[in-house]
């Protein structure tokens, strides 16, 4: 804690001294007053240009010098003007003074070289931050005024205002060798701590390679050193535009590794993603200045964006380690201490900008400073307390090795004992094993004893089930041949009952039998007469037949006389000798014909009353058949009845038939299952069988597993015994340890 009051109190006064140098500076006994006067300007270079004698009426007239700009790769050009020297300056001591500006400049009094500010080509120098005071000679200034030719580089594009102003002997020493070191060296000063700074991390850092948090530190302190070289440097490195656009945009690169570093030293979230941030902007940065350089006017807005970056990470340090000291880690108040005191510093320059004001100096570089050499005494306290905590550990280590030493003599004789307890205890263990090992063994047998008799279980009632179900089916066929008996007792009965109707229709078919015996013999001289009828018929229809035979014959002439005819007609043509012929002819068939016809007249008076006797004799027999008739009607009721009863009969013999068959399938059915009623008994007498040899196995490994927990009981009172020995072996050895202690 002193530490840290020392530091604040050196910062404190460093800040001190700067605003109070700043305040006062004009208060000292020094003169300054602004150069007033009109300034004639030409691009382009010649030495005549000196010349107090020279014509430039023609150059381009301005009341300063600022923001001149020019087109074209010539960088040079001149200012000429008449100045009057303040009567209240010494014309004996009088020095011509230049602000910080960017370019290189001559200077002539009265045509004659009295100094410059930088280099001009081919070894350009040009150093923005140098206030550079010359001496006019007295032999220069004539009537209270001087002729002053200026000869300009401007590697760039715009020229900053030289703010050029007549000093006095004090001033002039004041600017060049004090002002200097808080403008310039002290900033040299300042990266000279910061490469220190930048070797102690390299150190830390090999030593312990997985601390990432010293290469975000060296990368932080690396860039804003560069920024520091570029500021108070006499010389450039590179090229001018160059080197200002890259040094430029290191301040805001190096404010990122800063960004970085917070995060890593204090373990905070979002790592990666603010890891990828900073890269990015690191590198957009870069990108920008570079393609801009040459720019002044650009560059130096590019700067004031790039200050976000450096309110970005100032705000990030507040919460961080604010955020860590109110967790109690006390070494973080350095770095907020050199957050606040950085941007108190950094107040300084704003609030000066604002007034419109040119402070003794500009600090905000030191407030970077500053911070950097908050956090190095940060991780400097941190890594004093480590190295700290080590000697405490090493002076102990070194008492210890001595406790240790005569613990170990004593222990000596205790691992005697404990060697020869440890024997007897490795051969009872080796005893423990062994029977733990039968132990398992039998207990394997028994597992799968066990194993056994669960499948014989599961055998056995499954064999259970089968039976269950079995008697079911039994039961169920029992039932279905009830059914079937009681139908049949009722089919019997319908078959009964047809039997009885065929009787009745027998007896009645006997009775007509009987009536219709007489019926025959009554009817049987009708039908002999009928008979006789019946051969007159025959006989007529014989003629009949000759007849038409004959008939047959004249068609057939006829049909050959009428096809002559046709031939004849044919080969006659015109004459019609051969139709007389044909004519004749066909006469004489007609002639024949009705002859003929009139035989067949008196056939079919014949035939019609042989039909006339034939129709009285069937009459005779259509009456005995009327009567044969009904009783053939009556025996078919009767028949029809029996038929009936016989269908019945039929069915209730074809139902009877299935029923049997059904019976027969069932009866069958119960033989099988019967059989397998045996076979299931006898598994099931198997499995007893089975579960009786696995109890006994059951029974011989208990007794088995009897004997050995017997032994392991006694192995395990001996174990006991060691173990006691044991404690008070261990005993005696804390009580020595507790003695050396």
């Amino acid at each position: 804690m002193k530490k840290n009051s020392f530091t604040v109190r050196v910062l404190f006064l460093i800040g001190t001294i700067s605003l109070f140098m700043s305040c006062s500076a004009e208060n000292l006994n020094k003169k300054s007053i602004a150069v007033n006067g009109t300034w004639k300007i030409c691009q382009g270079d010649d030495a005549d240009w000196s010349d107090p004698e020279y014509n430039d009426s023609s150059w381009e007239k301005r009341d300063n010098l600022a923001g001149i700009k020019f087109a074209g790769p010539d960088n040079y050009f001149w200012a000429r003007a008449t100045l009057s020297v303040p009567a209240s300056l010494d014309e004996n001591d009088l020095w011509l003074g230049f602000k910080k500006f960017n370019a290189a400049c001559d200077v002539y009094a009265d045509g004659i070289y009295i100094g410059t500010r930088g280099c001009m080509p081919p070894n350009v120098n040009i150093k923005i931050e140098e206030e550079k005071e010359i001496l006019i000679p007295s032999t220069c200034v004539e009537d209270g005024k001087v002729d002053i030719a200026l000869r300009f580089y401007l590697p760039g594009n715009s020229l900053n205002n030289p703010d050029l102003h007549f000093d006095n002997g004090d001033m002039a020493y004041f600017q060049t060798y004090v002002k200097s070191i808080f403008n310039q060296r002290l900033f040299i000063m300042m990266a000279v701590a910061s490469a220190f700074f930048i070797i102690y991390s390299i150190l830390q850092y090999l030593v312990d390679s997985r601390e990432i948090t010293f290469i975000y530190f060296i990368l932080n302190v690396l860039f804003v050193a560069l920024y520091f070289i570029d500021l108070g440097s006499q010389t450039q490195m590179f090229s001018y535009n160059i080197q200002r656009s890259i040094f430029r945009c290191f301040l805001g690169i190096g404010m990122c590794f800063l960004l970085l570093f917070l995060n890593r030293f204090y373990n905070r979230k979002h790592y990666k993603p603010m890891l990828i941030i900073c890269l990015l902007v690191s590198l957009l940065l870069f990108i920008v200045f570079m393609i801009f350089r040459g720019q002044d006017d650009v560059i130096e807005t590019l700067f004031l964006v790039g200050l976000v970056v450096v309110v970005v990470g100032i705000i990030y340090g507040f919460i961080c380690t604010i955020s860590a000291i109110k967790r109690g880690n006390k070494d973080s108040i350095p770095i907020l201490l050199g957050f606040i005191i950085g941007t108190a510093i950094a107040a300084h320059d704003i609030i000066y900008q604002i007034i419109g004001k040119i402070p003794f100096m500009w600090i905000q570089g030191i407030a970077f400073f500053v911070l950097d050499l908050s956090i190095f005494i940060t991780i400097a306290i941190r890594q004093l307390k480590a190295k700290r905590r080590a000697e405490i550990l090493a002076d102990e280590t070194e008492k210890q090795k001595e406790t240790l030493k005569k613990l170990f003599e004593h222990a000596q004789i205790l691992a005697n004992e404990s060697n020869s307890i440890s024997q007897e205890l490795n051969e009872s263990v080796i005893s423990v094993v062994d029977a733990s090992k039968q132990t398992q063994t039998k207990v394997e047998d028994i597992n799968k004893a066990i194993q056994e008799q669960n499948r014989i279980r599961q055998e056995t009632d499954t064999a259970v089930r089968d039976l269950t179900d079995f008697l079911g089916s039994i039961s169920q066929e029992f039932t279905t041949e009830t059914e079937i008996i009681s139908k049949t007792v009722s089919e019997t009965q319908e078959v009964i009952k047809g039997i009885a109707q065929v009787g009745e229709g027998i007896s009645t078919a006997a009775s007509f039998t009987s009536s219709l015996m007489n019926l025959t013999n009554s009817s049987s001289e009708v039908t002999k007469q009928l008979m006789k009828v019946n051969e007159d018929i025959q006989k007529s229809s014989k003629e009949i037949l000759g007849v038409v035979t004959t008939l047959d014959t004249f068609a057939n002439k006829i049909d050959l006389l009428s096809m002559n005819a046709s031939i004849e007609a044919a080969h006659s043509g015109v004459s019609g000798k051969g139709f007389s012929v044909i004519a004749h002819e066909i006469k004489s068939l007609a002639s024949q014909t009705k002859q003929w016809s009139a035989k067949i007249g008196e056939i079919i008076t014949s035939v019609i009353q042989s039909i006339e006797e034939s129709v009285v004799l069937t009459e005779q027999v259509d009456n005995a058949l009327s009567k044969i008739n009904e009783g053939s009607i009556q025996s078919a009721d009767k028949v029809n009845s029996a038929a009936d009863g016989i269908r019945m009969q039929e069915i209730a013999g074809n139902s009877i038939s299935k029923d049997s068959q059904i019976l027969y399938q069932s009866a069958n059915q119960m033989q099988q299952e019967v059989k397998e009623q045996g076979t299931f008994s006898d598994q099931v007498l198997g499995n007893m069988n089975d579960l009786m040899d696995a109890s006994n196995s059951v029974n011989t490994a208990s007794l088995e597993i009897s004997r050995e927990s017997e032994r392991l009981n006694q192995e395990a009172e001996k174990l006991t015994n060691l173990a006691k020995r044991t404690t008070e072996s261990a005993q005696k050895l804390l009580d020595i340890m507790n003695i050396q202690k």
